[in-house]
């Protein structure tokens, strides 16, 4: 792959001027059979009659350790963006499945206290807020879920999601906006629709 660049670094020195340093990254085999990442400054030490490079003189430096920090840190990196996006959807579930649930229950349980006819004002407006709150608390945090980890992501790919969250974002801001994308995307892997529903999301 890297040898293949190599005519158009011919062209490339061509066209350089005296003095002028440049720099190229390249993969040398070593005479172990391993593979090494070289990093080479040069310049043009002598041309030819007609002004063509004819020496060039420079020095390589063996950066496959760092190379390999790089790929290791990007690996690290892919690791902990996932590691978030499981977090994200365990604390979906959790405020989904279980604190929805009970202000949904909280919530039936207010409404036979308010509508009793044993309870005076005061007391049925404190339950009615009460329910209030608690229906506030229910759509604060179905948003917050949906947001952390929306399950349409999952059930309907990263069009559906789109779409999904565009008409959410206009409802909580009161935005205009307008979604184009084309119909035949269909599914693709998994973390790519996470990574780029995250990236309309920020």
């Amino acid at each position: 792959d890297d040898f293949a660049s190599l005519p158009s670094l011919a062209q490339e020195y061509a066209t350089r001027g005296d003095g002028e340093v440049f720099e190229h990254i390249f993969r040398l085999k070593h005479k172990n059979g391993q593979w090494r990442w070289i990093h080479r400054t040069a310049t043009i030490f002598s041309r030819t009659a007609d002004g063509s490079p004819k020496q060039i003189l420079g020095a390589v430096t063996d950066i496959t350790r760092f190379k390999q920090t790089e790929r290791e840190l990007r690996e690290l990196s892919a690791r902990l963006l996932s590691a978030q996006d499981e977090e994200r959807r365990r604390i979906a579930r959790e405020l989904h499945d279980t604190t929805g649930q009970n202000l949904t229950a909280m919530g039936l349980q207010l409404d036979p206290i308010e509508k009793s006819k044993s309870l005076d004002s005061d007391v049925r407006k404190l339950v009615s807020e009460c329910r209030r709150l608690c229906r506030q608390s229910q759509n604060e945090i179905r948003t917050m879920s949906y947001l952390l980890h929306p399950p349409e992501l999952d059930l309907l790919g990263l069009v559906g999601a789109l779409r999904w969250y565009v008409v959410g974002f206009e409802k909580r801001t009161g935005i205009n906006a307008r979604l184009e994308v084309r119909q035949d995307i269909g599914r693709l892997p998994s973390e790519l629709e996470t990574d780029l529903f995250r990236v309309v999301q920020e």
